[in-house]
């Protein structure tokens, strides 16, 4: 697997990581829907992954930053905004 991004949430002041969201791909995928150009979006919970779709549009990272975003206020019941 290759991680094109990754988003990172740490609880403070324990400084744990709660919370991971990440866009990869896998490096020996052959052509199709889940090809070379499809990265995997997945959200990582402590010992817990979800695996949210496959598309190119996640290699992308205004769009990848969007949902990411929004994930991790739907997992943690948090509001967040992008940096500006």
């Amino acid at each position: 697997m290759i991680y094109q991004h990754i988003l990172r949430v740490f609880s403070l002041p324990e400084n744990e990581l709660c919370l991971c969201v990440t866009a990869s791909r896998n490096e020996y995928a052959g052509p199709g829907a889940d090809g070379p150009d499809a990265h995997f979006l997945r959200v990582f919970r402590g010992y817990e992954v979800d695996n949210l779709g496959v598309s190119p549009d996640w290699a992308d990272i205004g769009k990848f930053e969007g949902r990411a975003l929004e994930l991790v206020q739907e997992h943690l019941d948090i509001s967040v905004s992008a940096p500006v």
